[in-house]
């Protein structure tokens, strides 16, 4: 059983990244999936190491930050 369901879930993502979408990564279409999961959740911030990523910031609604940077505003607003 547990090849079949790996199999669906191969099955399954490579489907779900083919998915037709405005919101890509120009220089990495293999982060576009998580800028899209991100955008979908009407996240505030996409807190990332990925340069990619980083690039695009801010991205429509979307702040997409460093680490580092994402541990400073929290320190701002008092929540470390």
């Amino acid at each position: 059983m547990p090849g079949k369901c790996k199999g669906f879930v191969k099955k399954w993502m490579y489907y779900a990244a083919d998915v037709r979408s405005r919101h890509r990564v120009p220089k990495d279409d293999k982060d576009s999936p998580i800028l899209r999961a991100a955008l979908d959740a009407g996240a505030h911030y996409l807190v990332t190491y990925d340069r990619h990523l980083l690039d695009l910031d801010p991205y429509e609604t979307l702040r997409i930050v460093h680490v580092r940077e994402y541990r400073e505003i929290l320190r701002q607003h008092g929540h470390l």
